[in-house]
């Protein structure tokens, strides 16, 4: 049962805090062909015909950060690569990279339909994309707890979670005015999806009793989705 409970914080720390693999890709403008440098500059020169984009393989996106790195979370042991979860890893050791307030932030952008061609004297683009944004704050004892599941409270105040879904609708056109002048502009429009935030202003787990564990909790939650009735 404790094992079990335990494994169940570990993924869900993980999953708070986003340490999901993830990559900005915004340096790849500088890439020779790179198709996608309109969304960080409209008046970009295009060489290329044309081009399209298919979901998720055309381009997808993601973009973390946030108070801790991956040193905090992964660690070496006998060489090994592993987390900060390893009981082989000292407590104090495994727990450094944590502070009070440990907050991380995700981006997300994929384009549904996107193209881009030659036409009305400069390049054109269109798009059509998914886009997102996650946040949290989780308090050190969210990582004590799924560390070291002992007889204690743990207080997990202040434990909160956002996140925002909504399409975007791109038209960009861009043109050469003189040999060294070229300008661009890109117009969106914005469609929300849905948007949530839970906030726990008072949390606490009491596992003193080996027998009986108890939560109690006073929490705030809003929610913006299409169909939701609470």
């Amino acid at each position: 049962m404790k094992t079990t409970f335990k494994n169940i914080l570990a993924v869900a720390a993980f999953g708070l805090c986003g340490t999901v693999s993830a990559q900005n890709l915004n340096s790849a403008y500088f890439l020779d062909g790179y198709a996608y440098g309109h969304q960080l500059n409209p008046a970009k020169d295009y060489d290329r015909k044309g081009y399209v984009a298919f979901p998720v393989l055309g381009n997808l996106n993601m973009g973390l950060t946030g108070s801790l790195s991956l040193t905090d979370v992964f660690k070496f042991s006998n060489g090994k690569l592993t987390t900060f979860m390893n009981p082989n890893i000292p407590m104090s050791e495994a727990l450094s990279g944590f502070s009070a307030d440990n907050n991380m932030a995700m981006d997300m952008r994929m384009d549904l339909i996107g193209f881009g061609f030659h036409a009305w004297g400069g390049f054109n683009t269109f798009n059509l994309s998914l886009r997102s944004n996650m946040g949290a704050n989780v308090p050190y004892d969210m990582f004590a707890m799924a560390r070291n599941l002992t007889n204690k409270n743990y207080d997990l105040s202040g434990l909160s979670l956002d996140g925002q879904v909504w399409a975007e609708l791109g038209l960009g056109h861009s043109r050469k005015v003189t040999d060294a002048w070229r300008v661009g502009g890109k117009l969106k429009f914005l469609l929300g999806g849905a948007q949530a935030k839970i906030h726990l202003k008072q949390a606490n787990v009491n596992l003193r009793d080996s027998q009986k564990w108890s939560f109690a909790a006073e929490a705030e939650a809003e929610m913006s989705i299409k169909g939701f009735s609470w």
